[in-house]
């Protein structure tokens, strides 16, 4: 532009009134607004020859500039974290990041996480922070990376009996935590004892003062005490072989009957007896790892004749659960019903495909209480009658 006098103006109230910038008479002018908002600028040319007159004056359209505020970056202050483990940062202020640290560290994520730390990764980290409008600020924060405990257990993988106690130890920290804490006498000390009765893996996670853990596991192995049960009584015709329903329980056991009198064979679980009159039998459990044994005793009732029962329990127990008609299958042609005491059929057995009756009534427990049997052994011979006591 020739001829003319270039001037500058800066306005600041939206253009209510304008001030001559100093120097500000370049075609390409430089502009230094000093405060956040909105600044307006324009120019006016004036003709060399002829300044004074304010008709050749002219100003040319605003420019308005707008001048943000940078990012408020924000970084967490102070982070720390145990060696081996994850460590997350964090930032704010902005709606890009770019974070830059130790060991080549960098990521684009507002929280980046760095895993298993080690103490290459201690040192200042640095985030920068840039808003919707493209402005950019930065900030700084330190991690610090702490030595984990090294959790030990004095006790190597034992085996001990049922119930029996053992300690167990650790160390190598401040505090302790065991896992499962199931038969421990206190999950929080560094020697808790165990009093199991089953085989279970205790872990302990051993904590330093900056909560920093290591955690190690011990296996304690349950050898199960012997439990002998010899089963309930049984009936029997002289010199007929019965099964004994013997069970036994317990880890690297020997078991045996006695008296071995009339057993086919006295080292088995299930053995037959065939007594020539009533014999009791005990069966006896005895642990080879020094946990101790067990006895128990049954009794083989050798009858001559039909055995009724009076009275049953069908409470689940395995005991007398139901009413069992001794010698009964001796009858093929028998047959046995059972009423309550509105004259009502509850139950119907037959000799030649025996089911004892279990205490029920159409599929539904029935009442305790008093009930009539009639028994038809066939053949002729007479009706038998009797009273059975249910009994719960």
């Amino acid at each position: 532009i020739n001829n003319v006098a270039i001037q500058w103006q800066e306005s600041n109230d939206l253009g209510f009134t304008w001030t001559n910038i100093p120097s500000g008479n370049q075609k390409n002018q430089l502009v230094f607004p000093k405060t956040i908002g909105e600044h307006f600028y324009r120019y006016s040319l004036k003709p060399l020859t002829n300044m004074d007159n304010p008709s050749c004056t002219f100003t040319s359209n605003n420019i308005k500039i707008k001048i943000s505020a940078k990012p408020f970056a924000q970084s967490t202050n102070y982070v720390f974290g145990c060696y081996g483990s994850s460590i997350t940062m964090g930032a704010a202020g902005g709606i890009e990041y770019s974070w830059s640290g130790p060991d080549g560290f960098v990521s684009t994520l507002q929280n980046p996480e760095i895993p298993n730390v080690t103490k290459a990764n201690t040192g200042m980290y640095v985030v920068r922070v840039i808003d919707h409008n493209g402005c950019a600020s930065a900030d700084s924060t330190t991690l610090t990376i702490y030595d984990a405990p090294v959790a030990t257990i004095s006790l190597r993988d034992t085996s001990v009996c049922e119930g029996s106690p053992v300690q167990i130890s650790a160390s190598g920290g401040q505090n302790y935590e065991w896992f499962p804490a199931l038969g421990l006498s206190n999950n929080k000390a560094f020697n808790p004892v165990a009093t199991l009765t089953e085989s279970t893996v205790y872990t302990v996670r051993v904590y330093n003062k900056y909560t920093c853990f290591d955690t190690s596991s011990v296996r304690i192995n349950v050898w199960k005490k012997p439990k002998a049960f010899a089963g309930p009584d049984k009936f029997t015709l002289k010199n007929r072989a019965i099964q004994l329903d013997g069970k036994v329980i317990g880890n690297d056991i020997n078991y045996y009957w006695s008296p071995r009198d009339y057993l086919d064979n006295p080292i088995l679980e299930k053995p037959k007896a065939a007594p020539p009159l009533s014999q009791s039998y005990s069966l006896t459990v005895v642990s080879n790892k020094g946990c101790g044994s067990s006895t128990d005793e049954m009794k083989v009732e050798v009858i001559s004749k039909l055995f009724v029962p009076t009275a049953f329990t069908p409470n689940g127990d395995g005991i007398n659960d139901k009413w069992t008609i001794i010698l009964f299958e001796e009858y093929p042609k028998g047959t046995a019903r059972v009423y309550n005491r509105s004259g009502q059929l509850v139950y119907t057995g037959f000799a030649a495909n025996y089911n004892p009756w279990d205490g029920k009534m159409g599929g539904e427990i029935a009442l305790p209480g008093t009930y009539v049997y009639y028994i038809d052994l066939g053949e002729g011979s007479s009706l038998l009658k009797g009273t059975i006591t249910l009994i719960y």
